[in-house]
């Protein structure tokens, strides 16, 4: 098989869905060394990791807007390189036409879902991509059954077009890792939007600090997208326990992850949660949303809590007072590796090639 991949965000500085790229690819790299795998990305240069001898790196960088390179050139490459099948790895990646079969990664469709969280250009622009990616995909990767049952709810895809595969955490503990709970604080990654809840939680935490000045500090680890201004604004007024950083490295999230005494993750809605294995990879007590995701990812692990403000104070003053004595066994999650989720990717590209 000859298999071109969108691998854009999988360089640089890569935020939570260049993670997913990097590990999906290191995975594909230990199983298969004989496919040629295509890394087709938007930027002049390819600035990312080199995967291996069977994997090479084509830019269908034009006119320096993705969407419309996507559309314009990436075809023509598909042509030139004799792909036998491309690999859309975001939701609204699809080119609007493709002389070869398409696969596409959805991984939410939370545009559709909150439209009221987005500008009138960008509702039309994710409608539009979406468009693309419904007509011209022969088949469908979820990251969830969740997200696969969204996806049958919006559009027409049959059942037998699509599969769920599970993702797994990019982040574990280094073997012989220390961990370090000296100066306890509570941890909560994720980028800062509106869905991802965490001025809401913000406010939880501000609350129960009030009723108990002891409550450790806070570190919200990601970028903005639209939240951080008005988050610092309040923290600033109330107290200086609350801390954000934009970006870390690997290593240093790893810090962060091993030291950190309780992880939260307040998202209204997800696609799927790669945090919350992570947290789970480092052994910590965790309160999630009860999204429906959520559930079904995570087992029994953290403890599960509605958007009501009032349960996420007293939750954050349970957990101080009892040292998470009342929180869930961590070992009772399943269990998620990037091998099996490059295993079954590898089997859908075949499926779809009827090999």
């Amino acid at each position: 098989m000859n298999i071109a991949i969108e691998t854009s965000l999988a360089q640089k500085a890569p935020t939570g869905m260049g993670q997913y790229l990097i590990s999906l690819l290191k995975a594909m790299a230990e199983i298969d060394k004989k496919t040629e795998f295509l890394l087709f990305h938007s930027s002049a240069t390819w600035t990312g990791s080199d995967f291996g001898a069977n994997f090479k790196t084509v830019s269908y960088h034009m006119t320096g807007f993705q969407s419309l390179d996507i559309a314009l050139r990436l075809p023509g490459l598909l042509k030139k390189h004799k792909v036998d099948l491309f690999h859309a790895t975001c939701t609204t990646g699809a080119p609007p036409f493709s002389p070869v079969p398409v696969l596409s990664t959805v991984h939410d469709i939370y545009p559709l879902i909150a439209s009221q969280n987005m500008s009138l250009k960008s509702r039309l622009f994710f409608r539009m991509l979406l468009k693309w990616t419904l007509k011209n995909s022969s088949f469908f990767i979820t990251n969830s059954q969740f997200t696969s049952n969204e996806l049958q709810r919006i559009s027409s895809v049959p059942p037998e077009k699509m599969r769920h595969i599970y993702l797994a955490p990019c982040l574990v503990p280094e073997k012989n890792q220390r961990f370090s709970h000296d100066e306890p604080y509570i941890l909560c990654t994720g980028a800062l939007e509106k869905r991802k809840g965490q001025l809401f939680l913000l406010e939880a935490y501000i609350e129960a600090l009030k009723q108990n000045p002891e409550i450790p500090p806070i570190i919200f680890i990601g970028p903005d997208r639209g939240e951080l201004a008005h988050m610092k604004h309040i923290a600033a007024h109330v107290t200086d326990n609350v801390k954000f950083l934009s970006y870390v490295t690997d290593d240093e999230l790893r810090r962060y992850y091993a030291n950190a005494s309780l992880f939260v993750f307040p998202s209204y809605y997800e696609g799927f949660g790669i945090p919350l294995l992570e947290a789970a990879a480092f052994r910590l007590p965790a309160i999630c949303s009860d999204i429906p995701v959520f559930r079904e990812i995570a087992g029994d692990y953290p403890l599960f809590l509605k958007h009501d403000k009032s349960l996420w104070v007293d939750a954050i003053l349970r957990w101080h007072d009892d040292k998470s004595k009342s929180f869930p066994d961590i070992g009772r999650i399943p269990e998620y590796s990037w091998q099996r989720t490059a295993a079954e990717t590898l089997e859908s590209y075949a499926e779809v090639l009827g090999k």
